[in-house]
């Protein structure tokens, strides 16, 4: 009996194109919500916005808490907010603190 032979190969091309595929979701989330409500974030409506299928976005997002879980930690990076959480001093958390008000009066 013939043993199969398997390895690990991790391919960088392969997690680039994951990545992109995540922020594409995500961002096709943030449309969404930028139009109406967290009711109007179905998995047909984000596969439509980003060009997807919506078996992709099950691939990287089981469930829709999952999908939002993902999307409102992904908008708080992408606006600046994740580094108000961990300042190394007050002086550092007063300047995240401006920095991240001003970006998002960037965002609508």
């Amino acid at each position: 009996m013939k043993k199969a032979i398997t390895t690990n190969y991790n391919s960088p091309l392969r997690a680039h194109q994951k990545e992109q595929t995540r922020e594409m979701i995500l961002a096709a989330v943030g449309t969404i919500l930028s139009a109406g409500s967290t009711d109007t974030v179905t998995f047909a409506e984000v596969a439509r916005v980003a060009g997807i299928t919506m078996r992709t976005i099950f691939r990287h997002f089981p469930t829709r808490e999952e999908l939002l879980s993902a999307f409102w930690k992904w908008q708080l990076e992408q606006t600046g907010g994740q580094t108000i959480l961990g300042p190394s001093s007050i002086e550092s958390l007063l300047d995240k603190i401006k920095e991240f008000f001003e970006s998002l009066d960037a965002e609508e």
